[in-house]
């Protein structure tokens, strides 16, 4: 998103905040039970939106830095110690099992790279009683077991179906536009009522709505 987006979407929140906030007393205008409830089903969606941009984020993250993924780095440890020790007991099986590279995974997509984390961590797991003199402990496989598992967590599907980065671009302003016009065309309007009776509430989202005045100081800034 750029500044303006931000500043927008920030305005947005921060007015949703503030009805939210004032609930009770807002209950009582029937016309702002109404918009009230319009507009917390757009701020849902935008808020759906921003996680799945948060994954696509997150993936591409994740994509970039396998050079410093700890993962990586715990996963060929304990194959080279595991490696050592098939040759030692002559254990050819085990010894194709765990010959990677850091390289080979750094290649791998994320679920495959997640995959052979994961047999290496069983395998260490079920030899765990002879690997001691070769470097392996619980401490370092309880280790692995983390990375792997917050590894899975930063980069797993969200539920929701996957919008292309276009898509959610195209329905995010979309959905900022119905906002705003929802806010200046009944919500603003509604809100003047209050300016008496509830003047703690009405200064509230005089601040929250003034947020979105802050788009031409920032983007005065961009130009210079």
């Amino acid at each position: 998103m750029n500044s303006k987006q931000n500043c927008s979407i920030a305005m947005l929140m921060a007015v949703n905040q503030v009805l939210n906030t004032n609930k009770k007393q807002l209950n009582d205008i029937k016309a702002m039970v109404t918009s009230m409830k319009e507009f917390n089903v757009i701020i849902g969606k935008i808020k759906v939106i921003h996680r799945l941009q948060s994954y696509h984020t997150c993936h591409r993250y994740y994509e970039q830095t396998k050079d410093d993924c700890e993962m990586i780095k715990t996963t060929v440890q304990m194959a080279a110690a595991l490696y050592v020790y098939a040759n030692t007991f002559d254990e050819s099986d085990l010894t194709s099992r765990v010959m990677i590279t850091p390289a080979g995974l750094r290649k791998m997509p994320n679920n495959s790279l997640k995959n052979v984390c994961k047999s290496i961590y069983r395998i260490a797991l079920s030899e765990i009683d002879h690997l001691c003199k070769f470097g392996i402990n619980k401490a370092l496989l309880e280790k692995l077991k983390q990375e792997i598992d917050s590894f899975e967590k930063n980069t797993a599907r969200p539920k929701n179906n996957i919008m292309t980065t276009t898509q959610m671009r195209l329905e995010l302003q979309e959905l900022q536009h119905k906002a705003e016009e929802l806010l200046t065309k009944r919500l603003d309007k509604i809100m003047l009522l209050l300016e008496v009776t509830q003047p703690k509430a009405y200064k509230a989202y005089l601040d929250a709505r003034s947020i979105k005045e802050m788009e031409n100081s920032v983007l005065a800034d961009e130009v210079v």
